[in-house]
């Protein structure tokens, strides 16, 4: 049975795709520059446009994906990172400081979406309470649905979501990036960015391009 990827949005109903199977590696830079295109859900011309991000003040930012021979989770709860800060870890998952305020701050006003895990589900890199990292964690325990306190062999999970307009591959894109929160130990953990694409190259105008 192949694994699985979570796929959700808060408030929504829960997809599963395919996941990669494998270590989380970076792609190249996202190219630097800001763009205007257009927005085809406006009417008026002058407010037809979107502004994408400039990343030449932030060449970090990558389109973080996960690729390699997958990590079996078969002890649900083993080596927690319950109890511990989690910027430290959360900076072992490769996120931005941008994007490590963002997430610590919807932690903290508990803005998530909840989901429950099942057995062959991806969890792509996840971290430990020792500090390893693992890559493409799957699961491989029988998780269960618990309530309260009780994380053993716990299925809920919280999903944190950032996306940000950028451009990739010369497109106008929305990158989003997930943070997974599983319950049963808080080894936080990180999948695949997703972009969706906004916009074509072949569809810009030179003159929607400004330095």
């Amino acid at each position: 049975q192949s694994a699985r990827k979570i796929r959700c949005r808060p408030n929504s109903a829960i997809s599963l795709a395919p996941s990669e199977n494998g270590n989380a590696t970076r792609s190249n830079a996202i190219p630097s520059g800001t763009l205007m295109c257009p927005n085809r859900k406006s009417s008026t011309a002058a407010r037809g446009t979107l502004k994408f991000i400039n990343l030449s003040a932030n060449p970090t930012i990558r389109i973080f994906t996960v690729s390699g021979k997958p990590f079996l989770w078969k002890h649900g709860g083993a080596d927690p990172v319950r109890g511990h800060a989690a910027e430290p870890f959360l900076q072992k998952l490769e996120y931005t400081s941008a994007e490590r305020e963002y997430f610590m701050h919807k932690v903290a006003t508990g803005q998530y979406a909840r989901v429950h895990l099942q057995n062959g589900d991806s969890v792509g890199r996840s971290t430990s309470g020792s500090g390893k990292v693992m890559n493409n964690t799957i699961v491989q325990f029988s998780p269960v649905v618990n309530t309260g306190a009780n994380y053993k062999n716990d299925a809920r999970m919280n999903v944190y979501t950032y996306s940000q307009n950028v451009v990739y591959n010369g497109n106008c894109v929305e990158r989003t990036v997930t943070l997974y929160e599983p319950l049963v130990c808080q080894n936080w953990s990180r999948p695949s960015d997703t972009v969706r694409l906004l916009h074509p190259v072949a569809d810009r105008r030179e003159d929607e391009i400004f330095e």
